[in-house]
């Protein structure tokens, strides 16, 4: 978007023109004011000079005179950073406006500059400019909307919609069935190693965090050469991850004793797995344990389910 800087002045320069002291009677050259206002925002030139012009009576001037302005770097003496040659204007009850061309960079780069008006030959003097803070930063934000392909704000800019792309699909990305299993079949426990109990069916799955939830119910049952004093077997349930052939287990390991008979003891686990990058194969579930095996009890597990969330990494 193009916007407009004004060159502003708030003091009401009153000069009488005059040579060797001799006022001069001419209606064009006796000029009283400049005064600098903003007049709104034009959307052809970057920098405007907006002036008005009065007789010494204060009456607007509305005769046509030629108006310079130039841009200077020091009060006195100096360089002139940029400039508008002398042009005609013709003032509207005593108001005028005048481009200065190519006076945008040099305002930018420079915070101490003064301005000097010349109205038919004569200098007004010089005035200290100062620029409308967000037009000097419009100049800038056009030069950011004009970025190219391949520059390095367009590439930074690629890449962070990238990243916004890859986020926000998976966070729209529904579950799918094969991140969530009910297994209704009694499973009878009876290593002393961790063994695949139960869990999601295999699949390719991208880079994230993997939160595994466990739940079930568990007792021991009596076998038939038990039938006093039967020792019953500690039992460890947890998360895992099966990769093929290989179990992976969680921290998260809930220990306990199944009761014995038809009562069942309810059980839980929860933790989360982390994949590096897209991975074929993997699925998530329930590992189970005895602590002891060879003793008169075996363990039963039963309607168990396993549900994975993902949050992406």
């Amino acid at each position: 978007m193009n916007r407009s800087l004004r060159i502003l002045s708030s003091t009401h320069i009153k000069r009488l023109l005059g040579i060797g002291g001799v006022v001069l009677a001419s209606s064009l050259a006796t000029f009283l004011a400049v005064r600098a206002r903003a007049a709104g925002i034009p959307a052809a030139n970057a920098l405007t000079y907006t002036g008005y012009l009065e007789t010494p009576d204060g009456q607007p001037i509305t005769d046509e005179v030629d108006v310079a302005v130039s841009v200077w770097d020091a009060l006195k003496d100096g360089n002139s950073v940029c400039d508008a040659k002398p042009q005609k204007v013709k003032p509207s009850a005593g108001r005028f406006q005048l481009a200065l061309p190519n006076c945008a960079a040099a305002v930018g780069a420079n915070a101490d500059l003064w301005l000097e008006a010349t109205v038919n030959g004569t200098s007004l003097g010089r005035t200290k400019l100062g620029a409308v803070p967000y037009a000097v930063e419009a100049n800038h934000a056009s030069a950011a909307d004009a970025a190219t392909d391949g520059s390095p704000l367009a590439t930074q800019l690629a890449a962070l919609q990238a990243d916004v792309d890859a986020t926000k699909a998976r966070l729209d990305g529904a579950l799918t069935p094969k991140l969530a299993k009910f297994s209704p079949t009694k499973f009878n426990l009876n290593q002393a190693a961790y063994t695949w109990v139960t869990g999601t069916d295999a699949a390719k799955l991208p880079a994230g965090r993997y939160w595994t939830f466990n739940t079930g119910r568990a007792w021991a049952i009596a076998t038939p050469s038990c039938t006093t004093a039967c020792e019953s077997s500690i039992v460890t349930v947890a998360p895992c991850m099966k990769l093929g052939d290989t179990l992976t287990m969680a921290d998260a390991e809930v220990l306990f004793e199944p009761p014995l008979g038809a009562a069942s003891l309810a059980f839980s686990t929860t933790d989360f797995f982390d994949l590096d990058k897209e991975t074929a194969n993997v699925q998530f579930g329930l590992c189970a344990k005895r602590q002891a095996v060879g003793t008169s009890l075996d363990t039963t597990l039963a309607n168990m389910y396993s549900v994975v969330m993902t949050q992406p990494k």
